[in-house]
């Protein structure tokens, strides 16, 4: 059987490519997650007509305004936290 070897020769590099996953995943471990203080969050959002909306967001501890439309997405500028 001449076919004998070239599907062993596949069955191994599918099975060195399924340890090199999940070795790679293991090693990787948590730290790839995004900590709670890198998270993104959505403040607000308000509707001004014409498909653009201002966002009022928050990451690494900063808000921001934001406006997005159909023409792409702007950042207006960094919010102080005082008011």
């Amino acid at each position: 059987m001449a076919l004998v070897p070239p599907l062993t020769a596949l069955a191994a590099i599918f099975a060195l490519l399924i340890a090199a996953v999940l070795l790679a995943r293991r090693l990787r471990g948590p730290g790839w997650q995004a900590k709670p203080s890198q998270q993104i969050q959505l403040l607000a959002a308000r509707p001004l007509g014409g498909q653009t909306t201002l966002v009022i967001v928050q990451a690494e501890n900063q808000r921001y305004l934001i406006a997005t439309g159909r023409h792409g997405t702007t950042a207006i500028g960094r919010l102080d936290r005082d008011g």
